[in-house]
């Protein structure tokens, strides 16, 4: 006979059967082992990602202190990006490329966000 164990059956309260797999010591384990790799694995992920982190803010703590001329121009760089990005989303919008419509909504996402009257 092999090594495999026949389904059992088990009634439970409610009248309804539900089918299980018998297991022995030795299946315990080994299902118990592969749990712990398992886990070691998702820990390691989360190490790796940790030290990525570390490592990016160690550059630009880097960069803050000894580059200075460096970071300045890639914050710059980074915020013309952004710029020119929220600029090609806007030209997406056809009623936005109208000046007027597109002050008014700038003034009224200020107004409702608060930074409107808190920097005014």
């Amino acid at each position: 006979m092999s090594g495999r164990k026949k389904p059992v059956a088990e009634r439970q309260g409610n009248g309804y059967v539900k089918q299980g797999i018998a297991l022995d010591d030795d299946s315990i384990s080994k299902i118990a082992e592969e749990v712990r790799r398992s886990n070691q694995g998702h820990t390691r992920r989360q190490n790796v990602a940790e030290v990525l982190f570390r490592d990016i803010l160690t550059v630009r703590g880097d960069l803050q202190a000894h580059h200075k001329i460096l970071y300045v121009l890639l914050v710059f760089f980074g915020m013309v990006l952004v710029w020119y990005g929220v600029w090609g989303i806007v030209a997406v919008f056809p009623v936005l490329k109208n000046p007027v419509v597109a002050f008014f909504t700038g003034v009224a996402v200020l107004f409702f966000t608060g930074t409107f009257y808190r920097r005014l």
